[in-house]
């Protein structure tokens, strides 16, 4: 519609990243034809009976509504390592499932099974425990960049929360660097307007660098905070390209990433 091309367009303005991101909706990666038509159908949103209880009715500025969970921390964990490394941080004691959300074209077969709290092999919410204001999203399912918006804004219009951690996987090749210039994997970053404005920013040796290229549901998501006012950050792991696994490597150093932002409050 010309409403949701308009607000593409918009977004691509704001930031580098997610200018290609936005190019890329349609990509080879796509699950669809290149013939057919773009699939525009949203994603769906599916709560848990005790997550229903706490749903409280959110506005957007543009007078958009939904009914959505508030939280002072969502982290966002993406397809691979990032997903991994909330896995790998949370006992299954320590979260309750919220909700899952799921694309209509995406399968469901072959997910693997609930374990305790944790509904693996989904795209599931979980809240802390622990701090009830810290929510968790476990992208695992591989969502095709033309579909992350879909899937972004189904996820911020359900959780509205003070601030938002992205973290994601690269290669080095991906962000310019070369074998000798990039010999362990490291973390880039980059952060709304807002999440600046309270102070927190990469330094300039730690920010995504021009031309690096990020794209699905870490670019839509970002790149809608920052079109929707809200206080979010990016951390990126780069891996190397020497041909060898890093995704262990990728795992620590992301987990060790949302340790420090959201339960260090850093």
């Amino acid at each position: 519609s010309v409403g949701n091309r308009g607000e593409r367009e918009t977004m691509a303005t704001l930031m580098e990243f997610a200018a290609m991101q936005l190019e890329r909706e349609t990509g080879t990666r796509s699950s669809f034809p290149e013939d057919a038509p773009a699939d525009a159908r949203p994603a769906s949103v599916f709560w848990s009976l005790s997550a229903s209880d706490s749903l409280s009715e959110h506005s957007e500025a543009d007078g958009a509504k939904s009914k959505a969970v508030k939280a002072t921390t969502l982290v966002v964990g993406c397809f691979g390592a990032g997903a991994s490394s909330i896995e790998s941080l949370l006992p299954d004691d320590s979260v309750e499932q919220l909700g899952l959300i799921i694309l209509p074209e995406l399968s469901v077969r072959g997910c693997r099974a609930k374990a305790g709290n944790k509904q693996q092999g989904l795209c599931a919410l979980w809240r802390s425990t622990s701090d009830t204001g810290l929510v968790f999203c476990n992208v695992s399912h591989n969502i095709p960049p033309e579909r992350a918006t879909a899937f972004s804004r189904a996820l911020l219009s359900s959780v509205v929360a003070d601030r938002t951690i992205v973290v994601d996987t690269a290669h080095a090749r991906d962000f310019g660097f070369s074998l000798e210039e990039l010999g362990t994997t490291c973390v880039k970053s980059l952060s709304t307007t807002s999440e600046r404005d309270a102070g927190r920013s990469p330094s300039a040796k730690d920010t995504i660098p021009p031309g690096g290229l990020v794209t699905g549901v870490a670019a839509a998501t970002v790149a809608m905070c920052e079109v929707r006012g809200r206080s979010a950050s990016l951390h990126v792991a780069v891996t190397p390209d020497d041909g060898s696994s890093h995704s262990t490597d990728a795992v620590i150093i992301l987990a060790s990433t949302i340790r420090d932002a959201a339960v260090g409050g850093g």
